[in-house]
């Protein structure tokens, strides 16, 4: 799929630089094929590296990237640019721009970086020969760059533990000449037809050709996997910018929000994981998940440690809201820090990854391992029973536009029900825990039970004044409620009568936000109300930028290519496709006949149609 946008229709919409990356490596490119640091919707384009950041002392940006910098050009006698288009061709993970300058000179541009290897190449095509300069601007703090050859850059990174690295700029054009200071490293000739590229810590030797033809290839092999094609062509454009954008975000460690400044400098929530992880599962992108839960479970010895130590430990882990690749916290202090409900997402991640994969080795050891220290920080450390006669969870952070301090809230507790009934289910399939297993499904029957309802409907916690998209928690993430619960089905109307007023994950804004968009298109399925959903996904794709890209909030230009989001709304479109437990396909009663699909249930199961 190619998507394009010109100068025109970046005039109608919020327009952001192309993301190209490859989970290790991020960056944005403009329409003129290089990063001028402007600011767009927020974001300036940079070069940044996953495991490259900062310690806690560095403010005010606490574990934030390094900047590794960026390249931009200079053209001799152009002047302003006059026009342009830039196209990305998602099938092939390859940035297109094409500009014309005031005097009339058209310049062509190719960009992309490596599918698997840190190589970063920029093909430039003049249509008359002109003096060309391709620059890279490195310079940061606690970084010594030291040129050792030509433009081969030693980088010294003064950190928590030092490292040395090799950043090489390099071009296949002869005659051009090096030059090198004040923190800019440029390659300066007479320019027809050209390549420049950036590598980082990497021995390229191969050509333009053969770099781009194995990098299509791989990309080629990617999209193989799984597909769709839809009758709404804004749907399916917004479907594959999600998928892609997952997949050059999935680190060898998880996944973030986005690798840029502006999302959390691609910090790793468990929470808002799982939601992409319900998108990929779909989609039959098992090795992407694989990582995810992998990642988790490599944190679970501290999670214990920071519960309890280990000879007074009861079982049950707490781990960090945000994470680093090191496992260190992410988080700045604030309210947040007493949210609970992510155990229930690195449980369900777990789950439902071995669900999809039947990886029974890694549920046997490491993965029950984490989801029994979920179900326990649960049990031990937040459920009160008998409590007035109920079985509650205690005062915690719910969603944070409620406010700290939630006594018995809605969502929680529907996470707090998923973690027991999980840990209960696998258990048993094991043959382990049976006393845990008894308490754990005898506890999330009383849960269940004492729901906080206000008259017919289910509310965000006791006396809550307000409507909450936490309030449709136990139809997603959480399916712990009957599809035709009353009090549910109450919520979810109430919820979408005053979504104008409380649609934004911030106290901002008339609109609703993408997320919410995508979960409460997701009860709409689950409570068999398909048409309902389609109408959520619609309105979704019509509110995207200029290459249909999932804004976090839209109508404010707010953290454009946002992961959560993406992952919810591909999870949305998959579920109208595939069979439901009755065996019915959703689309298919909203009108949707002519679709093609490859697509995957539990237990590695590919349905593909027609």
């Amino acid at each position: 799929m190619r998507i394009t946008c010109t100068k025109e229709d970046a005039k109608r919409n919020h327009y952001v630089p192309l993301p190209i990356g490859n989970g290790d490596l991020s960056l944005q490119i403009d329409y003129a094929g290089a990063q001028r640091q402007e600011k767009f919707c927020g974001m300036i384009p940079g070069i940044r590296r996953t495991g490259y950041r900062y310690d806690s002392a560095i403010q005010p940006t606490p574990r934030g990237f390094i900047p590794l910098g960026f390249f931009d050009q200079d053209i001799a006698g152009a002047g302003e640019l006059s026009d342009w288009t830039q196209t990305i061709d998602i099938g092939r993970g390859v940035i297109e721009c094409r500009t014309v300058y005031a005097d009339g000179l058209v310049m062509d541009s190719v960009v992309f970086c490596h599918y698997a290897r840190n190589v970063i190449a920029v093909h430039k095509r003049l249509s008359q020969p002109r003096r060309y300069a391709f620059r890279y601007h490195l310079a940061a703090r606690r970084l010594r760059v030291t040129p050792q050859r030509d433009l081969e850059l030693r980088c010294e990174f003064d950190l928590d533990r030092p490292k040395d690295d090799r950043v090489v700029v390099s071009s296949d054009q002869d005659g051009f000449r090096a030059k090198a200071g004040d923190g800019v490293y440029a390659l300066e000739g007479a320019l027809s037809e050209g390549t420049f590229f950036i590598t980082f810590n990497d021995d390229r030797h191969e050509s333009w050709a053969e770099l781009l033809a194995d990098h299509c290839g791989r990309w080629q092999q990617y999209w193989a996997e799984s597909y769709v094609r839809l009758p709404d062509k804004r749907i399916e454009a917004t479907y594959y910018s999600s998928q892609y954008h997952l997949k050059i975000s999935s680190t060898r460690w998880s996944m973030p929000i986005g690798l840029f400044d502006t999302h959390w400098s691609g910090r790793f929530f468990a929470f808002d994981a799982y939601f992409m992880v319900t998108g990929l599962l779909s989609s039959g992108r098992l090795d992407e998940v694989a990582k995810i839960t992998r990642f988790n479970a490599s944190l679970l010895q501290r999670a214990l440690m920071r519960s309890a130590p280990s000879h007074h430990n009861d079982g049950s882990a707490l781990f960090n809201w945000m994470d680093c690749e090191d496992g260190g916290e992410g988080a700045g202090p604030g309210h947040w820090l007493d949210h609970i409900f992510h155990h229930a997402n690195i449980a369900l991640t777990c789950y439902d990854y071995c669900r999809y994969s039947n990886d029974h080795e890694f549920l046997a050891g490491d993965g029950y391992a984490l989801i029994r220290a979920c179900a326990m920080m649960y049990l031990r450390r937040m459920i009160y029973r008998n409590v007035g006669g109920k079985t509650i969870v205690g005062k915690c952070c719910d969603l944070e536009r409620l406010g700290p301090n939630r006594e018995n809230a809605f969502m929680t507790t529907c996470s707090a029900i998923a973690t027991l009934q999980c840990a209960a289910d696998t258990a048993a399939a094991l043959g382990r825990d049976a006393e845990l297993v008894a308490e754990w499904r005898e506890v999330a029957a009383e849960l269940r039970r004492d729901l906080p309802r206000e008259g017919n409907r289910y509310v965000a916690y006791p006396g809550s004044p307000t409507a909450s998209i936490g309030t449709l928690a136990g139809y997603y993430p959480y399916p712990v409620l009957a599809p035709d619960d009353p009090a549910a089905v109450a919520a979810l109307d109430f919820f979408n009568a005053n979504e104008s007023k409380v649609g934004n994950m911030y106290t901002t804004g008339q609109s609703i936000c993408a997320w919410y968009r995508c979960w409460k298109a997701m009860a709409y399925l689950r409570s068999d109300r398909p048409q309902d959903a389609l109408e959520q996904v619609t309105a979704l794709a019509n509110e995207t930028g200029c290459f249909s890209e999932v804004f976090e909030i839209y109508e404010k230009g707010m953290r454009p290519w946002f992961a959560t989001a993406e992952g919810a709304f591909i999870d949305v479109v998959n579920r109208l496709l595939l069979p439901n437990d009755k065996g019915q396909i959703p689309a298919h009663r909203c009108g949707w006949h002519d679709v093609e699909y490859r697509l995957m249930l539990p237990g590695k199961k590919w349905v593909t149609h027609p």
